[in-house]
Order: structure tokens, then C-alpha cells, then sequence
């Protein structure tokens, strides 16, 4: 069945038309009054003294720290930053500069975390993911250190968006020579990360890259060798195109190896450029982002929770645009439910994205729940214009009598 995406009801006879009046006109009231009765409870709750009190801050203070070599919970004390290991569990912020000879992140089996927030931290050695699960995140400042090992007896993630690493030696998944059971994941957003000697990946373990400005070396090494078995992926939310390239690793020798390229397909379809033996260089071959973004917020019903999916093709003038509704109850009616704005509203067991609505169709599913509504894209709206979808659907096996498909979200070119 199609059904004009603007048309404010199906072109009918007019007996067909007196026969949906009533229904219609039952379930629009219907979801406006549960939508209005979940907008009226949130601002009760919002307001002073309403709704459940906030999470409290369990933060440690300067000085406070029970152990000198135990970094937990809290900003780390310069007084204390100088030492000879820090055992290192979760939650730890530094942000002043500092030396130690050694930092295990993630041990005696309590998953660690640390976040250099600033200043420089130097030391011999870093291993991550010691004897526990751990994540690092290197926001700014600089790391320098003689060895840096992430992943080892678990598996452990070094993430560096700002500032810097300075190492010697890089071993993913294990000690060089020596791979441990955990896979050692490096994802870089941004930043600088530096191999003066070696770098090891291991087999399992993976360097995850984003784009960087101006073409810059994502990773500039001494020699570098890739283990059958490691992989190289694309950091994902950006939408590279085709053409762009990257400069993943540049070492100073031939590289030895190559990992295994992850595809972000359905999005980008990437491919390695070797001209160079020292240059592991990252090519977009071809790159289809989608139109519609699904954003979630379905609610499940008698026949799960009802999808909602969208023809990917441009909403430029003149392109056909079309949405498809499955899963909901046979015979039934649905509203679909449009918005420029979103202020997501939870609602009827799931989330109202489309809210507040501007555009409304009502229409009925065949008889196997599904249902398709489609228009030709008009002119004149601006490029960057959101474009927020759902539908409501009338189904009397849940207790509000309505179920949500998942939203789904567009922006014009």
C-alpha cells in the first residue's frame, strides 16, 4: 500500500472515509494523551524536590591516598607521582607532571583505568592490562616511556584523542616474541603517537584509526612488523569519501606484515595502497553513507518491535523518498509521525524522537504488518534540514494499547 508521505489521510471514497473517521480520530487521541501524561510526569519529576536524587561524587582528595603505590578513584597527588611503580586500578585522573619507573594499569584482577588529563608522565615501563582489563585514555599532555606493552595476561585498549605517546618499543597482544592470552587494541583519534624502535602487533590485537589534519603520519615508527592474524580498522562516525587516503603507519624501515584491513562496510569500502614499503597507506575506494540514520527508541508488540527503514537515496528536489514499516500488528493503524526538531520523550516503553510532531499520516497495515508511504522530495528546503520519523502503532496485546518503531533521522544535502 502507498500512502503520499504529506497527505493528511489516503485519498478514499468518501464511505471508505467515514468508516476510518472514528478510528482515526481514537488513535491520534489515544497517543496524544499518553504522550501528554509522560510529558506532564518528567516535568514533575524535574522539578525542585521531584524525582530520584542524583548519583553523589566519590572522588579521593589530594594527600588522601591510603597506599602511595596504588592509584585509585581520584586525581592523582603530585606529592606522590614520583615513585617506583604505580599499581594503577580504575578511575585515575593525571593532569601534573610526573616520573615513575613502572605503571601496571589493571591489576590484582580489578580492571584499570587512567586518564592523563595533562602534564607530562614519564616512565620506564607501562604495561596495560597487566593482570586485569584495562583502558587508557590519553586526552593531552605527553606519555614517554622506554616500553609500552597494552594487552598481556588481558585484554587492554590504549585510546589517544589529544596530546602524545613517546615510546621505544610498542607491543600489542603480548611481549615481543611472547603473545599473551589478551589482545591489545590502540585507537587513535587524535594526537601523536611515536615508535622510536619497534613496533610489535600481535595477532588478534588491532591499531584503530581516525582522520587526522592535513594529512599527517597517524603513526611514525622505526620498524614495524604486523603478525598474521592483527588487524588495521577505521575509527567509525566519519564520513570519509572516496579518494581520501591515510598515511596509517610510516616507518623507517620496510614493513614487515599486514594485518588484516576491516571493512566498514555497508558505509566505505577501503583498500591498502603499497607503492611504498615503508608507507602502510589506507585508500577509500568507494564510500555510500547512509541517508537515514536509525536512532532507536522502538517499543515491542505482538509481532516484536516494529522496524522502520528508509530508501537511501538523497533527499534532494525530485528524489524519490520512501519509508517502510514491518513488523507491526496485521490490519492495523499506525501514525506516522514527522518533526524537524527532536526532543526525544520516553514514552509507550520506548523513546519518542519525532517529538514534538508537526506532520501526522494515518494509515493501515496489510495483512502481514507491514506497510510502505512514499512522495517525490520537493524543493526549496534548506540543505542541513533535519528530518525525524516514527510511527505510532495501535496494538491491543501491550498494556498501553500503542507501540513505537524505532526513529530514524535524515539530513538533507
Amino acid at each position: 500500500m502507498n500512502v503520499s508521505i504529506f497527505a493528511r489521510r489516503a485519498v478514499s471514497p468518501d464511505a471508505a472515509h467515514h468508516r476510518v473517521a472514528a478510528p482515526r480520530r481514537s488513535l491520534a487521541r489515544h497517543a496524544a494523551l499518553a504522550l501528554a501524561t509522560v510529558a506532564l510526569t518528567g516535568l514533575a519529576q524535574a522539578a525542585p524536590g521531584g524525582g530520584p536524587p542524583g548519583p553523589e561524587q566519590n572522588t579521593l582528595q589530594d594527600g588522601f591516598w591510603d597506599d602511595p603505590a596504588v592509584w585509585e578513584l581520584g586525581l592523582v597527588p603530585t606529592d606522590w607521582m614520583d615513585g617506583s611503580i604505580a599499581y594503577i586500578r580504575h578511575n585515575v585522573r593525571v593532569d601534573a607532571d610526573g616520573a615513575v619507573s613502572f605503571a601496571f594499569v589493571g591489576v590484582g584482577g580489578q580492571f584499570g583505568s587512567i586518564t592523563q588529563e595533562g602534564g607530562d608522565l614519564e616512565c620506564f615501563q607501562m604495561v596495560v592490562g597487566r593482570s586485569a582489563s584495562a583502558y587508557v585514555e590519553q586526552a593531552a599532555g605527553t606519555s614517554t616511556a622506554v616500553s609500552v606493552i597494552v594487552g598481556n595476561a588481558h585484554d587492554a585498549t590504549y585510546f589517544l584523542d589529544g596530546g602524545s605517546l613517546v615510546t621505544e618499543s610498542l607491543s600489542l597482544g603480548g611481549i615481543p616474541g611472547q603473545p599473551g592470552p589478551g589482545d591489545g587494541n590502540v585507537f587513535i583519534e587524535g594526537g601523536s603517537l611515536t615508535v622510536t624502535q619497534d613496533l610489535l602487533v600481535h595477532a588478534g590485537s588491532k591499531l584503530r584509526f581516525g582522520p587526522v589534519s592535513d594529512g599527517e603520519t597517524i603513526v611514525q615508527a622505526g620498524s614495524v612488523e604486523f603478525m598474521t592474524g592483527s588487524e588495521i580498522e577505521f575509527f567509525p562516525g566519519y564520513e570519509a569519501q572516496t579518494g581520501d587516503a591515510w598515511d596509517v603507519v610510516v616507518s623507517s624501515t620496510p614493513i614487515v606484515g599486514l594485518p588484516d584491513l576491516e571493512q566498514p562496510a555497508p558505509f566505505l569500502e577501503l583498500a591498502y595502497d603499497l607503492s611504498d614499503p615503508n608507507v602502510l597507506r589506507v585508500v577509500v575506494i568507494d564510500s555510500v553513507w547512509p541517508v537515514w540514520t536509525d536512532l532507536g527508541g522502538g517499543s515491542p508488540g505482538v509481532n516484536g518491535v516494529p522496524t522502520l527503514t528508509g530508501l537511501e537515496v538523497p533527499l534532494v528536489e525530485g528524489a524519490p523518498a520512501q519509508l517502510d514499516l514491518g513488523a507491526a500488528p496485521a490490519s492495523g493503524f499506525v501514525l506516522f509521525i514527522g518533526s524537524l526538531t527532536s526532543t526525544p520523550l520516553p514514552a509507550l516503553g520506548g523513546t519518542v524522537h519525532a517529538y514534538p510532531w508537526t506532520i501526522q499520516i494515518l494509515a493501515v497495515t496489510d495483512g502481514a504488518g507491514g506497510l510502505s508511504v512514499g512522495t517525490t522530495w520537493p524543493g526549496g528546503v534548506p540543505a542541513g534540514t533535519d528530518f525525524y520519523v516514527q510511527v505510532i502503532c495501535e496494538d491491543g496485546t501491550v498494556p498501553d494499547g500503542l507501540t513505537l518503531s524505532n526513529a530514524l533521522v535524515a539530513t538533507t544535502p
